[in-house]
């Protein structure tokens, strides 16, 4: 995994074992080895893009809450596919238009490209206060993804928590080929991830998580940080659940009381 420095450089910042494509729950049983078929299709088909005269790019977008999976995704594909991980963050006000165009261009010719949090640094075409330094413009994003020079063969991973905040015009196929959405957990995505943290014998356990869950109110992160309290228990597992979205309720209504208490002074 590399990261991008302040001069279009790259650091290398850790090397970890490739993680297994099955331990990303999502929200759709098959979806993740969907996009693993796709970007395998891509790499495969150099030759055809070159003899029709199409720019030899696939770009993804990952789109939803925090929390939901969007970074392990790329990580599984990535370890998958035996690629190195190349991250930008483009909320950096350290980047540039030229750091960003060399960054792009010092990046290995077969890689996995990860830009993360689009909408934290531009809202539409303009420049998030605070973010990117009034460095790194929308249109040096747009020439650093596929400009005359941009450089070909990689994927692209483009991530954000707000889709709605993101210009179309990065969003245009040939910059996003696809789209995929993640939410918070759902009945059928609970099961699985139950069964695939606990394993065999998990069944009961996990129609009483889905029971007590309401659909959208936990994102994988949080699931995952609740279990992790009764790693080998799946009923104290799902005790540790409810206390932490009993927990959520209280903090939630304690927010909207004091609330009301501001309007009514």
């Amino acid at each position: 995994i590399y990261f991008t420095d302040e001069y279009g450089g790259w650091n290398r910042v850790a090397s970890k074992p490739r993680r297994p494509l099955g331990s990303v729950v999502l929200g759709r049983e098959g979806q993740g080895s969907e996009l693993l078929a796709d970007c395998s299709r891509f790499l495969g088909a150099e030759p055809w893009y070159a003899a029709r005269g199409i720019p030899y790019r696939r770009g993804y977008l990952l789109h939803g809450p925090p929390g939901t999976g969007k970074t392990s995704l790329v990580a599984a594909l990535a370890g998958e596919l035996q690629l190195p991980i190349y991250v930008v963050s483009l909320s950096s006000a350290r980047l540039t238009d030229d750091s960003f165009a060399e960054a792009l261009a010092g990046a290995a010719r077969r890689c996995v490209l990860l830009l993360e949090d689009a909408d934290a640094a531009f809202a539409g075409r303009q420049a998030v206060a605070g973010a990117a330094g009034g460095g790194l413009t929308f249109s040096g994003l747009l020439n650093g993804i596929d400009g005359v020079a941009a450089q070909e063969g990689r994927l692209l991973f483009l991530t954000t928590n707000h889709v709605d905040r993101l210009d179309e015009a990065l969003l245009r196929p040939g910059r996003v080929d696809v789209r995929v959405p993640f939410e918070r957990c759902g009945g059928e995505q609970l099961r699985r991830y139950l069964r695939h943290f606990y394993g065999e014998g998990s069944d009961a356990a996990a129609e009483e998580l889905c029971g007590c869950v309401p659909p959208g109110s936990l994102s994988v992160a949080q699931l995952q940080g609740a279990l992790m309290l009764a790693p080998h228990d799946p009923r104290a597992g799902v005790e540790a659940v409810r206390e932490m979205l009993a927990s959520q309720a209280g903090t939630s209504s304690g927010m909207a009381s004091e609330k009301g208490r501001e309007d009514a002074s």
